[in-house]
Parts: C-alpha cells; structure tokens; sequence
C-alpha cells in the first residue's frame, strides 16, 4: 500500500478554551466508538470534515457558527441518506425507528373511542410525514413512495458481491475522537463501516448519488469533500489504533433514482494527502483564532474595499462588437 505522509506535531502546548455560545458535550474519549447515536456525536466538541471541508471554505465566522449550532439540521436529502443508512447497514433498527405514512399506529383511545391520526386529516397545508412525525417523537415518517425507494436502492447494493462483502460484518457506525497539533485541537470523525480484510483496515462509507458513473464520483469526491473525510479518517484510525499505515477509505455510491445504479471506488493517495494539507490548514486557523476569540468572516473590519471580474474562462470568449452604439440610429 502507498505511503501517505502526514507531518507530526506533537509538542505538549495546552489547548485554547473557545468561547462556545452554546456549549457543546464534552468530546468523548480518545478512541473509536460504537453505539453512540448520530445527535449525541454532533454536539460533542471536536472538528470534523463537515465543518472543516464546508463553513471553513466560507470563512472562520462560518466555522464558528457551524461549532456554535450544531444541532441536527434534516433537509430531504439527508432524511433519505438516514432511512437508506439504516436500511442497509442496520436493518433491525429501520423497521423499529421508522415509520411509513400507511402504517403510522392511531392515537391512544379518547373517551373510549380510537383517535384518528392527525396526521391523516386532509385540513392542513403541512406534509403528511411532517405531521406524523409531531405525533411520534423520536421516530422518522418516510413520506409516500420513499419505502419502496429505499427497498430498490438496497437491494441494488445487496445484488452487489464487492459492496456485500464491504457492508456485511465488522464496525458500523464507528465515531473517532483524538487530538492533533499538541493536544490543541479535538478531531472527531464518524464512519459508516468499518471491516478487516487480510489484516487491513478498510474504512467504508455509503453514499447516495445522482450520478454514479466515474465522472460523477470524480466530482461527488470534490465537491462534497470526500477527500478530505479519507484524510481524516485515515489520518485518525491510524493514530488511535497505531497501524502504521493510513488506511484509504472505499465509497459505495447508489443512485436515488432508477435504475438505481450503484459504482464503488477507492479514494487514492494523492487525493488523501490534499485532503490533509486542507484540514491541517484549517486546524491552525483554528487555533490561531481560538487564542483571540477573533473569528474574521470574508472581510475583516476597516478592510480595504477589494474588485471584482466575471470568471476567467469568460474574459477568453469575448463577443467582438460589430455595431457601435453611436452608429444605432432611432
């Protein structure tokens, strides 16, 4: 396996105490985690991927936001991306946290009589799921149609030997908490699947697509960041379970629409490496700005006043005017 190089900085400095304006949970131990549900790992101290590879693109105002309110935000997307997660990776607990609009249990008798769902009462603009979901705390309501979704995109991946063989058995849902940079800084990081194979560690994560073809995955890896989450992980099971080698994470892509086409690849040495570079760039910044509480979004205070242009690629396909304005007549 290629060598990834990370550089060690592991001088004993103490770590800066941010000024939270909600305080989160403590981190966790160092180590790798089981059972440890979704909500609890987001409020927990510590910077993953998520927050490095998307608010710290912005600026370090959105970094501290993002760190500042760091509760569960469902968007469809990531409603889908849950119910598939567990349909795939821990099927006893779909059946038991998830509901189906056609199945959602009634209300508890009221004066003798069974209650009808308000969920199932056509006199509100709300969603269906949505109103269900007020009714049954805790518990996910997919919306018309999404069971049988998830159903195919499942069953894609499990008509798959390769992706059978990187889901089945081994660690799910592991979450990582460590240090880096002298202790300074709390990384955190949560794995969708973890197995052992001929004495490798192979970290695997499941992702849902629109396009799972090579070019899409290419730009699926940039754009959401997935290079940088191979750094990451690599980068912490490496020192917590001390392999000596950092081990490359494998994505299973499944698209969210028919035919429900699935692709696996395997994040490669240099795409691991940049992603280290980005995150180690945005642990220092971190520091930097904990030690002064000072968190510049795009531009600091008194600032000078920058310029702007159209993107390069159009200053090359210019249109060459043909007509003067002072030669239009009325």
């Amino acid at each position: 396996m290629p060598e990834i190089r990370f550089q060690e900085i592991d001088t004993p400095i103490p770590r800066p105490k941010p000024r939270w304006k909600t305080q989160p949970l403590p981190p966790l131990e160092d180590g790798l985690h089981e059972g440890v549900p979704f909500d609890d790992y987001k409020k927990r101290e510590g910077l993953n991927k998520s927050t490095a590879f998307g608010a710290a693109r912005q600026s370090m105002a959105h970094l501290r936001y993002a760190l500042d309110h760091a509760e569960d935000k469902q968007t469809p997307d990531t409603r889908l991306g849950t119910m598939l997660h567990a349909r795939v990776l821990e099927p006893d607990r779909f059946w038991d946290e998830f509901l189906t609009v056609a199945k959602i249990p009634g209300k508890p008798l009221k004066d003798g009589k069974p209650g009808k769902p308000k969920e199932l009462l056509p006199n509100s603009s709300e969603p269906v799921w949505q109103r269900a979901e007020a009714l049954h705390p805790g518990r996910l309501v997919m919306a018309p149609g999404q069971l049988e979704q998830i159903d195919a995109m499942a069953k894609q991946i499990e008509a798959d030997k390769e992706a059978v063989n990187l889901l089945r058995g081994g660690r799910r849902e592991v979450s990582l908490f460590w240090r880096e940079l002298g202790g300074r800084v709390v990384c955190k990081g949560r794995i969708d699947h973890i197995r052992e194979s001929k004495n490798v560690i192979i970290p695997v994560d499941l992702k849902k697509c629109q396009d799972a073809s090579d070019a899409g995955m290419e730009k699926a890896v940039y754009n959401f960041g997935h290079y940088m989450a191979a750094a990451v992980y690599g980068r912490g099971l490496n020192k917590l379970l001390q392999l000596g080698y950092t081990p490359q994470l494998m994505l299973v892509f499944v698209e969210d629409t028919p035919p429900y086409a699935i692709n696996i690849v395997e994040i490669d040495v240099a795409a691991i490496e940049q992603g280290w570079l980005e995150y180690e760039r945005v642990m220092r910044m971190f520091v930097a700005c904990s030690e002064v509480d000072h968190w510049p979004p795009y531009r600091d205070t008194n600032a000078e006043v920058g310029s702007v242009s159209v993107p390069p690629y159009r200053l090359t396909d210019r249109i060459k005017p043909t007509i003067l304005l002072e030669d239009v007549r009325d």
